[in-house]
C-alpha cells in the first residue's frame, strides 16, 4: 500500500493499472525471498519499510506544505539508516522522484533533498560516534567483505560492475536464490570480461 501511494502520486500520467502492475512486480518478484529467508537480514526489511515513509512523506511534505511532515520523513530516514546503512540510497530516490515526475522546481528539489542528507548525515554520525568508540569500532575482515584487502581503483570499480551485473542478471532471471552473501559470492574482480561489459553499457543506458 505505501509502494502503490508513492508510485500512485509521481506516475499521474499513467493508468491505474500500471502502476498496480509495478507493485504487484515488486510485491511478487521471487528475488525478495532472500531477504526474508535470512533472518539477519531483517535489517533490509525495516530499512526499506523507513525509507518508503520517508518518501511519502516527503511528497505529504510538499502537497499540504505542513512543516510536520517534512520532519516526520528526516525522522524516518534516520531510522531507516540506523536500522542499516543502505538506506542511504532513498534520498537519491527523492531526486530522482522529484527530478523526473514533480512540478516543483530544480532548486526547491535540491534544497529538500539537500537539508534531508545534512540532518540525518549529521543526527546518524555524531550518534555513531557516541555508540560506536574504542575497539567497538573494529575493523572488518576480509571474509566479510574482500574488497578490504583488495589495491586499487579499478579492481574496486570492476568489482562494482560486475556487483552489478549479477543484480541485473538475478532480477530478469531469479535462480538460483541465495540466502547468504558472504566471502566470494560475488568474487573480487581483476580483469574486464563481458560481464563487465554488460553491467557497464547497461548502467549507462540506464542513467541516460
Amino acid at each position: 500500500v505505501l509502494f502503490r501511494s508513492i508510485l500512485q502520486r509521481s506516475f499521474t500520467d499513467f493508468s491505474s493499472l500500471f502502476v498496480f502492475l509495478l507493485v504487484l512486480l515488486y510485491a511478487s518478484h521471487p528475488v525478495h525471498s532472500e531477504v526474508v529467508a535470512s533472518l539477519k537480514n531483517r535489517d533490509e526489511l525495516l530499512s526499506s519499510l523507513f525509507g518508503f515513509l520517508f518518501i511519502f512523506y516527503i511528497f505529504k511534505y510538499i502537497d499540504k506544505q505542513r512543516i510536520i511532515y517534512f520532519f516526520l520523513g528526516l525522522i524516518f530516514i534516520m531510522l531507516g539508516v540506523f536500522s542499516k546503512e543502505s538506506a542511504f540510497i532513498f534520498p537519491l530516490f527523492l531526486f530522482l522522484f522529484l527530478f523526473y515526475f514533480d512540478k516543483i522546481s530544480f532548486k526547491k528539489t535540491m534544497f529538500i533533498v539537500g537539508i534531508s542528507i545534512i540532518v540525518f548525515f549529521s543526527v546518524y554520525y555524531f550518534t555513531r560516534h557516541q555508540i560506536v568508540t574504542g575497539s567497538a569500532d573494529r575493523a572488518m575482515w576480509f571474509i566479510e567483505n574482500p574488497l578490504v584487502e583488495s589495491k586499487g581503483l579499478i579492481v574496486r570499480f570492476f568489482t562494482l560492475l560486475y556487483s552489478l551485473f549479477f543484480y541485473f542478471k538475478i532480477t530478469l532471471f531469479p535462480h538460483p536464490l541465495l540466502f547468504y552473501y558472504g566471502y566470494n559470492m560475488i568474487p573480487v574482480t581483476k580483469e574486464i570480461s563481458w560481464e563487465i561489459i554488460i553491467a557497464g553499457v547497461f548502467s549507462l543506458l540506464l542513467l541516460y
